[in-house]
């Protein structure tokens, strides 16, 4: 891996919106590729764990949906009916404001096959390109507008060389990472 999405942690049903950073670099400035590219779902154990231990909602997989469900809703009426007074702003629903504009994806991390399928449902209600986002190619999912290291058309793209296909067994070795055109791990 050369770039990471970093985001809050699954405690909440909606963890936050995150940033995406280069795994490497000497300042701040080398390693956030960019800020606000994505918010953060948890659809599994940790919002159960966390809420039924304090014995409020949501204390299972239908009533973590629910609470989704109902906060893109609220983020929906808000968006159409704006506060017209600066103690009515709700900057969490400003925030899922972006989602549902198309100006963020939805991150849905899913453990199970039936977090997949409750993502898929409430997707029809909500934004269609939150599941586009965690399918398409990677680079997208980053909100980069091409390749991320070798100059390529004018484009920065990093690049690991791999004895073999990683996916295939453990036996492949990273032989060289390169980061912006730069090499930084030889073997």
């Amino acid at each position: 891996m050369t770039t990471a999405y970093i985001a809050m942690g699954s405690a909440n049903v909606i963890a936050g919106i995150g940033s995406v950073v280069h795994l490497f670099g000497t300042t701040g400035e080398d390693l956030v590729m960019g800020t606000g590219r994505g918010m953060k779902v948890a659809m599994g154990e940790n919002p159960i764990r966390v809420y039924s231990g304090q014995h409020r909602r949501p204390t299972s997989r239908p009533g973590i949906a629910a609470v989704l469900r109902e906060w893109l809703e609220r983020a929906r009426r808000y968006q159409a009916y704006p506060p017209e007074k600066l103690s009515e702003y709700n900057p969490r629903l400003e925030a899922l404001g972006l989602v549902l504009r198309g100006d963020i994806p939805l991150r849905i991390p899913s453990h199970r096959a039936g977090e997949m399928l409750t993502a898929l449902r409430l997707s029809l209600g909500a934004p269609g390109y939150a599941l586009k986002a965690v399918t398409a190619h990677p680079v997208a999912i980053l909100g980069n507008s091409g390749p991320a290291g070798i100059h390529w058309d004018g484009q920065e793209v990093d690049l690991v060389l791999w004895s073999d296909n990683p996916l295939a067994g453990l036996q492949a070795r990273t032989l060289s990472v390169w980061i912006r055109g730069q090499v930084v791990q030889q073997a």
